[in-house]
């Protein structure tokens, strides 16, 4: 969670598209606009949405994630303190092939995960669905709806959220200078998450063309 404003990203925002009265660029459509920076920016940087969160257990070997969850980064404990370990699938498998149908308990000792399945994990033995888990996944920022909510992602990614707020912006219109000046702010933006080669190649011959602005 950060500790700035939207009405803060939104007032530069404003300031770099020389609308500081909010006339050409209304308040509410530059909050649509962070947050879909917000959204971007955690699909490319996964680690800028990670929470902690108490998962209470599902009976059974699987479990599933919160709604609002992209993917699992990792499953911490189980609320009493005992550490759960992530083992291989394949390894569980050779080991015990009934282990999904093993004694339930309310603790867990392993957890298995795959890319393939993200928003789901699987636990030895199985829960009996008494127990919760301390994980951490990568949440979906929430839609900002107002100046004074506070952006859910570190005070670090301010600057980029400003640039694709403004991107986004400029992408509106449809107008060359408007879409040169999106391209370079986009690159700026790829260049604040670290992704200079990205950035580089938004702004090679023949790439000034309207992307589309929810691409990554």
């Amino acid at each position: 969670m950060g500790s700035i404003t939207a009405g803060e990203l939104v007032d530069e925002a404003s300031r770099i598209l020389y609308d500081r009265v909010q006339v050409a660029y209304p308040i509410p459509e530059l909050l649509q606009y962070l947050t879909a920076a917000q959204r971007q920016i955690v699909a490319l940087k996964p680690e800028a949405g990670i929470v902690i969160h108490t998962l209470a257990s599902q009976s059974g070997s699987r479990q599933t994630l919160p709604n609002d969850a992209v993917a699992l980064s990792r499953v911490i404990r189980n609320s009493s303190g005992r550490t759960i370990v992530l083992i291989d699938q394949r390894e569980i498998d050779e080991q015990n092939v009934d282990w999904h149908s093993a004694t339930p308990a309310a603790d867990a000792e392993h957890y298995v995960y795959s890319a393939e399945t993200p928003r789901d994990f699987w636990v030895t033995p199985p829960s009996d669905g008494t127990g919760s888990y301390e994980i951490a996944y990568v949440k979906t920022p929430s839609t900002i709806q107002a100046v004074d909510d506070v952006i859910e992602i570190p005070d670090i990614y301010s600057n980029a959220l400003v640039r694709y707020a403004v991107y986004l912006a400029y992408m509106r219109g449809g107008k060359t200078q408007n879409l040169n000046a999106a391209s370079i702010m986009q690159s700026a933006f790829l260049v604040d998450l670290g992704l200079r080669e990205q950035a580089e190649r938004k702004v090679e011959p023949g790439m000034r063309k309207r992307d589309n602005p929810y691409s990554q």
